[in-house]
Order: structure tokens, then sequence, then C-alpha cells
């Protein structure tokens, strides 16, 4: 019973653990400016970097004002406000499918292999907590090993001869030979 019950909690965590990812995906919706003009846009987010684009594939960033401007490039290739407020003010060529570049795009890339290797390392030591409290339940049926050995397990089969598995009439054609 415990053993279920640890087995259940493990699957739990791992669901958990891969749902809290952070992948967001806000799909074009209406978004509004301070002062009331709106604009269609998409933000797409993922725990270490985002992206907000409007449906004409301009790049855009919300400024410290909370107004959404067209985004420029900044010395390290990140994402900054121009003067270009999105909605208002013509959108600028600059923006257009503009994308991370040089130093903002390496540092992305670095926090996202980091944040992975650390999930790696937090699986790999939750799944060997698991297998050392799971061998201690071990019922005498098997042995649950916490190397890469594989388990043995023992298993019986049970077939009760007076109770059928179907009627008679139902017996297929090809089976009453």
């Amino acid at each position: 019973m415990r053993a279920n019950f640890l087995l259940s909690l493990m699957i739990s965590l791992i669901f958990v653990s891969a749902s809290i990812a952070g992948y967001y995906d806000s799909g074009y919706i209406e978004w509004k400016q301070p002062n009331g003009v709106t604009f269609i846009a998409r933000l797409v987010w993922d725990e270490v970097s985002c992206n907000f684009e409007t449906k004409d594939g301009y790049q855009i960033i919300r400024g410290d004002d909370y107004y959404y401007y067209y985004a420029i490039l900044d010395e390290n290739g990140d994402f900054k406000a121009s003067n270009h407020r999105v909605g208002i003010d013509p959108p600028l060529k600059e923006s257009y499918k503009l994308k991370r570049k040089g130093k903002a795009l390496a540092e992305i890339e670095a926090r996202r292999k980091a944040r992975n290797e650390a999930r790696k390392k937090a699986l790999a030591e939750m799944f060997k907590k698991f297998r050392q409290r799971l061998s201690m339940h071990s019922n005498g049926f098997g042995k649950i090993t916490t190397s890469s050995n594989p388990i043995n397990m023992g298993i019986v089969l049970v077939e009760f001869s007076d109770i059928k598995r179907y009627r008679d009439s139902e017996h297929p054609k090809w089976i009453q030979c």
C-alpha cells in the first residue's frame, strides 16, 4: 500500500515538474495602451525569455510607463523600447521580425541550459531517493534494485476451470474445429 502511494506521488511530481516549465502563449489577442488605444499582439514566454509580437510581425516591448513600444536592439543585442508606441505611432522597420542577437542571446541560452541541467540533476536525485525508499518495501515477490540492472519479478497466473469466459453460443466458428 505504501509503495503504491510512493509510486503515485512520484508520478505526480514528474507531471508537476513538467507543468511548472512555464511556457505561455497568449495567442493573438487584443491589448490596450494606457490611453485606451488597442492593438492585436501575441505574447510567448518560457521562464527564461519572452517575445511579444504584433500580428503584422513587429516585435514590441512594454516600457516603464506601461505603454507598449516597438522594440529595437540595445548594445548587448537584447530588446529595448523605441520612441514609437504601438497603435499610436507608425511601426519601425527595425522592429519587423526582430530577433535577439549576440550577448543577449548567449545569456538566454546559458540560463536555459543551466535550468535544464539543474532539473535533470534534481530529477535524478529524486529518482534515486524514490528507488531507495521503494527497495525498503520489497514484498518478497520480486527484487527491486537501485541500479541499472533489470527488475526481477514473480508473476502467478491462475485460471479457474469452472468459470467460462463466454457462453457456448458465442464461440466463433473458427474456434470449433
